[in-house]
C-alpha cells in the first residue's frame, strides 16, 4: 500500500460493527459495495451503502466514508455521507 493511494478493498469487521451500531435503530443495511481504502493517518474507507428506513420502508443509497484511527477514542469517525440518485 502506498500512503495516500486509493485501492479496492473490503470493509473490516470492526468497521461493519461500528456502522451497524450507528444505524441499527432506524435502518437495515441492505448492501455495501464499491469499497475502497486510502492510507492516511489511519485508513479512510469509501463505499456505497443501500439502507432501508424501518419507519417508512423507503430505500436510500449513499456514498459514505469512515475514518479509522484505532489508537484514538473514539477510533472511528463518519467523514462523509452523500445521497446518490
Amino acid at each position: 500500500n502506498i500512503p495516500g493511494g486509493i485501492k479496492d478493498d473490503k470493509l473490516p469487521n470492526d468497521i461493519l460493527n461500528f456502522l451497524y451500531s450507528k444505524l441499527k435503530q432506524e435502518y437495515t443495511i441492505l448492501n455495501i459495495s464499491n469499497v475502497k481504502s486510502q492510507i492516511v493517518s489511519g485508513v479512510i474507507y469509501y463505499f456505497n451503502i443501500k439502507i432501508l428506513d424501518k419507519n417508512n420502508n423507503m430505500i436510500y443509497n449513499y456514498k459514505m466514508s469512515i475514518w479509522s484511527q484505532p489508537w484514538l477514542n473514539p477510533p472511528y469517525k463518519i467523514q462523509n455521507i452523500t445521497a446518490m440518485r
